[in-house]
């Protein structure tokens, strides 16, 4: 039987973003979670976030090679209430980063993330309208 995953992908273009992104330290990176954490969720979703449905079952995951970011993110996600899968450092092959990994799964919590950020990028995978039919 076949695994045939679907997933909507963004990657990060924008050289003057990652340069300020990059240059932000923990406290600077606090600070916007805990004032902006819809904006900043919707940036990490769109920079380093996929939509995947496997089996009809959709899931949000998310990969950063930043320790920090990812615990400012998990931080920002269950402070508005999400149950998120644990982060977990998966190890590449050289010559790439180690590079952590979590997410959020299930129709309802998928939905309302979705619903909470609106995300600037068009999801237009014919699966998606599966989260909106009643």
């Amino acid at each position: 039987m076949s695994k045939i995953r679907y997933y909507v992908k963004v990657a990060d273009a924008e050289k003057f973003f990652d340069i300020w992104y990059k240059n932000l330290n923990f406290d600077e990176m606090n600070k916007i979670v805990n004032e902006f954490p819809v904006d900043f969720l919707r940036g990490i979703y769109e920079s380093d976030g996929c939509l995947i449905f496997y089996k009809n079952s959709p899931s949000i995951v998310i990969t950063n090679v930043n320790k920090n970011t990812v615990l400012l993110t998990n931080k920002a996600l269950t402070n508005l209430g999400f149950k998120i899968r644990k982060p977990y450092l998966r190890i590449p092959k050289e010559p790439r980063k180690p590079i952590w990994v979590f997410g959020i799964g299930g129709k309802k919590l998928v939905k309302s993330f979705l619903d909470m950020i609106k995300p600037v990028i068009k999801n237009t995978h014919k699966d998606l309208k599966t989260l909106y039919e009643t």
